[in-house]
Order: C-alpha cells, then structure tokens, then sequence
C-alpha cells in the first residue's frame, strides 16, 4: 500500500498534461489550461514545490466557486514610452503576467527600458518563470507582485503584508543565466502549505501561532515572519507600496 505522503515520480511529459486537462474540466480555457500546468511544472522543475502542481487544487476549488474568470479577455493599453498597463478581467495571474512581460520586452526593444503593471489578476505562480522570458530576450528581468495578507510585521504578531515576492533575471554570455526568486518573508506560504501536506514539521524562525509565538507546527501557523526581521518588512512593505 502507497503512504499518503510517499512521493509519486512523473514524468515532465505526462504531468503537465494532466494538471492542464484538470484546470480545463473546472472550466479554464484550453490557452490558459496550458500555461498555468507550464508554470506549476517549472516551479517543480526548480525544486520549488510550494508553487509547483500543489497549487492546482486550490486553482481548481477558485475556479468552481466562480473566483477567478475563466475565459477573461486581457487588454493592454501603452500608457507612455515605456510603460503600460495590463488588465487581467479576473483571470489567472500566470497568464496575465507572462503577457505582461511580454509586453514589456516589446517596450524595452524600442525604449531600452520598460515596466508593465498588471490590474485585476491573481496569482500568479513563481516569478522565476516569468524573468525568464526576459533572460532568453536577452534581457534583465525583475517581477514583483503582492498577496494576500499573511506576514507579520516586525515586532507585530498579526497578519498585515502579503510575502510580497520579487524576482531577478540575468542573461549570461557563456554560462547559465543567474536567477533570483525570494518572498519577502522568512518563507514562501506555500512552504507551510506544503509541510501541513506532508504533515512534517518547520523550523521555528517561519511563523507565528494565535497567540503570536513561534511555532514549528505548520498547522498552527497564522502569520509569517519577515525575512531579516526590520529589512524584510521595509521591503515587504515597499513592493506593496509599487503593486498594491
């Protein structure tokens, strides 16, 4: 008899079409189906399984009770040289962003610079995916987004910052490229997400109980803690400030 928290080994090749047709029975449009399963299956690659193919329950459960929309039209509006502007209409965030930066690099090929924001998304997945597009445009790449509020501030023992990512990309001329992905707190929620799963426990230094003490118990957690105590939260606190 298999464990319940045995791993199961897949294969690149059948995964990612089993996590795509799953969106695609909760009713997400093939395109998007598949990009999300691209996206959840990178963050495995990467050993990032916090926001790997777990997600894709909760994606599931979101679409079903009518939380994300399922066949939204993106629209795109250039705001200056530069800069735009992404709406999202409620889809999903992996989508919305990878054609955000693929706006962006557009921009960045005529103005050697730009940024493009993304409104009314959702999550979206390893930011890592997305600098990467970047770095096989042959360019620097940094993504950052906010979340849901569940980071602690320093000294605080409530949730009031989401893990507030950011992500870097560089380009190398002979060697593998260097990518950056972080949370801005201690930990990725993902991470606790994942040890309630596997029903194993953390370290003490990721979240904080009820009652505001550290706890290694992953179910007992209901606020992260920010990396580096003060300089997670000012960072944590600055990305909410350019994406919130």
């Amino acid at each position: 008899m298999t464990e319940l928290n045995q791993d199961i080994l897949v294969k690149v090749e059948e995964l990612m079409p089993l996590v795509s047709d799953r969106l695609a029975k909760a009713g997400l449009n093939r395109a998007h189906a598949n990009l999300v399963s691209e996206v959840l299956v990178h963050a495995d690659l990467r050993g990032v399984r916090s926001h790997g193919v777990i997600r894709t329950e909760h994606y599931v459960t979101r679409l079903k009770a009518g939380g994300l929309t399922k066949n939204p039209t993106f629209s795109f509006q250039q705001i200056r040289k530069g800069a735009g502007l992404l709406n999202a209409d409620g889809g999903m965030g992996h989508a919305a962003c990878k054609e955000a930066m693929d706006h962006a690099i557009t921009l960045a090929r005529e103005s050697g610079i730009a940024m493009v924001g993304v409104e009314d998304g959702s999550h979206c997945g390893a930011l890592s995916y997305f600098v990467f597009q970047a770095v096989r445009a042959g360019m620097v790449g940094i993504a950052l987004t906010h979340t849901d509020k569940c980071v602690a501030p320093f000294g605080g023992a409530k949730p009031f910052f989401g893990t507030n990512p950011i992500a870097f990309g560089f380009p190398c001329k002979e060697k593998p490229p260097v990518v950056i992905d972080m949370a801005t707190s201690n930990t990725a929620y993902g991470k606790i997400l994942h040890a309630r799963e596997k029903d194993t426990s953390i370290p003490n230094d990721w979240g904080l109980d009820e009652k505001g003490a550290t706890t290694t118990n992953p179910h007992k957690v209901q606020a992260l803690l920010p990396f580096g105590g003060p300089k997670g939260y000012g960072i944590g606190m600055a990305i909410d400030v350019l994406t919130g």
